[in-house]
């Protein structure tokens, strides 16, 4: 008899433990995806900023001015670069990459 109330309280331990975690990765789930969506947000704000520099009359615009806004469009570029995401090999280090598969192989 104790062993089965044992087991019993064991086994109630284990589900009680697991059911926190489980609700904490859809709430892990749901603040990704929200995260996801600012993100885009922001890639999109960014993107049309780009296009209204790009549009702008430069030919009127003082030296000062053109300087500060090629800075913000490199600003801009970094941010983009970074919300990307991505994962960039230059193509001295995929020469690389392959003489050393091709030595180990």
């Amino acid at each position: 008899m104790k062993k089965i109330i044992f087991i019993v309280t064991v086994l109630i331990v284990t589900l009680a433990s697991s059911i926190p975690e489980a609700q904490a990765a859809g709430n892990k789930e749901m603040i990704s995806t929200q995260q996801q969506l600012a993100e885009r947000e922001r890639a999109m704000a960014l993107l049309s900023r780009l296009n209204v520099i790009k549009e702008m009359d430069k030919s009127s615009i003082t030296y000062v001015q053109k300087r500060e806004l090629r800075n913000e469009v490199r600003a801009i570029r970094t941010e983009l670069k970074e919300l990307s995401g991505g994962i960039y090999l230059s193509a001295g280090a995929i020469i690389i990459i392959l003489l050393i598969l091709i030595l180990v192989l």
